[in-house]
């Protein structure tokens, strides 16, 4: 703690002050998340198999998970101010049709209504089934962006956590002091090469969102602009040779959040 005064830890212990489970974070990720990261929280299920608790009142924000019950019951009484939904991915493979798949999860990510229909048209071509299933998960904007009033920033499945989950793979099977000190062995590793990545850019964001901004450039001039359907939140680009898209991507429209040059310059305080 001497050496980052920023850091949290908490630990839980049982009867015969037995260890039960350990929470920490490090100053640099309290840090990065509240200057730069967007106002999203992934869940998913610990190796561990224990439970999370999350303590505190803070904005309204987007709470990200698959459809575990435990996880729908527990948001309203801990989380009564987040926005729960629900991790297009895991929806997705509820079904075994690939085209079905692709469709449940263009239909989370586009923000336009009118294009949600258009997919959710196509399931039920398909599959009348797979489109009623699809229409019993509950409320739309439980799972669909373009129904859902707060941003969700593109973000439409838990692909984050689940990635973190296989980092640490390795340290799963240790003792839990072992496996605390390989976890941070690992953070600050990353946290090594992020800043060493972030000295070799030349704009403020990543070389990948960079890329991303110069190919949707080029499109968007390709494209006429025409307002959306009355329960849509943006103006969309329409009508792109011959094809219709529900908009640039985002990728224009959240610039800000990738900017993620300002997040690795953090680093350089540790």
């Amino acid at each position: 703690m001497s050496v980052d005064p920023d850091a949290v830890t908490d630990i839980l212990t049982g009867p015969g002050d037995r260890f039960e489970c350990f929470f920490w974070t490090y100053g640099i990720s309290v840090r990065v998340y509240k200057k730069n990261l967007r106002p999203v929280v992934i869940v998913d299920g610990t190796f561990l198999k224990g439970r999370d608790h999350v303590v505190g009142v803070d904005h309204q924000f987007i709470l990200l998970s698959d459809r575990h019950k435990s996880i729908i019951q527990g948001v309203p009484k801990i989380l009564p101010n987040a926005v729960h939904m629900y991790c297009s991915y895991h929806m997705s493979g509820k079904f075994g049709h690939k085209k079905i798949k692709f469709l449940v999860q263009e239909s989370a990510k586009t923000l336009n209504q009118q294009e949600f229909w258009g997919n959710m048209l196509g399931i039920w071509v398909l599959s009348s089934k797979a489109h009623e299933k699809l229409m019993d998960v509950g409320p739309l904007e439980k799972w669909a962006s373009a129904f859902q009033e707060k941003s969700r920033y593109g973000i439409v499945t838990t692909n984050h956590v689940e990635s973190w989950n296989k980092m640490i793979i390795g340290e799963r099977m240790m003792p839990v002091t072992t496996i605390v000190s390989m976890i941070r062995d690992n953070v600050i590793r990353h946290y090594r090469d992020y800043r060493n990545d972030s000295l070799k850019f030349n704009s403020p964001v990543t070389t990948w969102c960079q890329e991303q901004i110069v190919h949707n450039a080029a499109v968007a001039r390709k494209c006429t602009l025409e307002r959306a359907s009355a329960g849509g939140r943006f103006p969309y680009i329409n009508k792109v040779s011959g094809n219709t898209i529900a908009h640039l991507k985002r990728i224009c429209i959240e610039l800000r959040w990738y900017s993620s040059k300002h997040a690795f310059d953090e680093g350089k305080e540790e």
